[in-house]
């Protein structure tokens, strides 16, 4: 069910492998089932869900009828989306790819959607990883992103907080990043949905605790931020945190 291909994945991922496989908002969140009705997921089409991770967005997909290729570089990652496929009957409709998104062994223009779900900002070319999850469709197939979405001028803050929080992060894309990027690779932007989610600062920073040295470095660095800067990006609460999504998707 799996392909060996692309980089071995860092020792973040698979060490919460199995936090990200249980995860609520992964598994379940609600910008999952905007994602893929947006995409107009029906069966009997193609899809590649790039960076998979543990596979939910994959197999929410295969249970709407569609064939898909879940791509993702960390062997243990795929390791419980295999597991999670075979829990809900959907083998024959996943194959499991291991690649980078810069190193895909896939057919150019052989998809109908591709996805990729709170992922991107882990990607290190931006610009690079559009082009080639824009290379996959078929003409008049449908990239669909869900992912971080930073206000511009608190941009820098948030990137450096995730970078401490999580290392594989590198950059979340401001919403004009993100229609510059897809005027570049020539897709056309059919569905556009920014929202926002108040939750507790500990529920952001999971997999990672509070007690962590990663997690202790997140909160000094949050406190030494200016008082405005810190309750925006608190959502107006000492234990919160506000989380901006955008979730869109461009037609080839």
């Amino acid at each position: 069910m799996s392909t060996p291909q692309g980089d071995d994945a860092s020792p973040f991922f698979s060490r919460h492998a199995a936090a990200y496989a249980q995860s609520p908002g992964h598994a379940r969140g609600e910008d999952l089932w905007q994602l893929l009705d947006a995409l107009d997921a029906r069966p009997g089409q193609r899809a590649c869900d790039v960076a998979t991770g543990t596979g939910h967005t994959a197999l929410a997909l295969a249970e709407r009828g569609v064939q898909v290729d879940a791509v993702d570089p960390t062997p243990a990652m795929l390791a419980e989306a295999e597991r999670l496929a075979a829990e809900r009957r959907v083998t024959d409709r996943v194959r499991l790819v291991r690649a980078a998104v810069d190193d895909m062994p896939l057919t150019a223009g052989a998809y109908d959607i591709v996805a990729c779900r709170r992922a991107f900002h882990h990607f290190p070319d931006p610009p690079r990883a559009v082009g080639a999850m824009a290379q996959l469709l078929a003409p008049g197939g449908r990239l669909g992103v869900s992912d971080m979405c930073p206000p511009s001028d608190l941009a820098a803050d948030i990137n450096h907080l995730e970078r401490l929080r999580d290392p594989t992060h590198r950059e979340a894309l401001t919403e004009d990043a993100w229609r510059t990027l897809l005027a570049q690779a020539g897709l056309t932007v059919r569905f556009w949905l920014l929202q926002e989610e108040r939750t507790s600062f500990a529920q952001w920073l999971a997999p990672v605790s509070l007690e962590e040295s990663a997690g202790r470095s997140v909160q000094q660095a949050l406190q030494a931020l200016p008082a405005s800067r810190r309750d925006r990006l608190q959502g107006g609460r000492a234990d919160g945190w506000l989380k901006r999504r955008l979730v869109f998707v461009a037609q080839r």
